[in-house]
């Protein structure tokens, strides 16, 4: 009469891989912040970091929930991916510019991020349903 282990709920991992997106993401962002303001990256290549920092922490998030969750690594990923978008666009909606077309830029980079964390983030040693043993004859 061992203890038995609790299972998870489905919707920990997710939630874990966009809190650590999120952290990620507001991380890098007050770096090249700070990186800008102190004249070291120009202006001009601000957005492309930022969009590059989008791209990592979806792809960090997305390989944290394929990896370790329940759901197929696909899913979990754009389910990360989607988290993330959403909290982006509600910043993006508080602004007075309301989103524009550099949004749909960071958009795009976060989504290109989630897609590679789900095509990387299979879980090592499991084999992929429908693909059967060939048999010798």
């Amino acid at each position: 009469m061992g203890k038995e282990r609790k299972k998870t709920a489905e919707w920990v991992w997710p939630l874990r891989g966009l809190l650590l997106a999120l952290g990620l993401y507001v991380g890098i962002v007050a770096l090249i912040a700070l990186l800008t303001v102190r004249g070291t990256v120009g202006q001009e290549a601000a957005l492309p970091a930022v969009g590059g920092a989008c791209a990592a922490a979806s792809f960090a998030g997305g390989v944290l929930s394929a990896r370790k969750g329940n759901w197929p690594p696909m899913s979990g990923a754009l389910a990360v991916t989607a988290g993330l978008a959403l909290c982006m666009a509600a910043v993006g909606l508080t602004w007075e510019e309301g989103i524009g077309p550099s949004a749909v830029v960071l958009l795009a980079c976060c989504a290109v991020g989630g897609v590679l964390a789900g095509l990387a983030g299979r879980r090592p040693g499991r084999r992929v349903r429908g693909r059967g043993q060939r048999r010798k004859l």
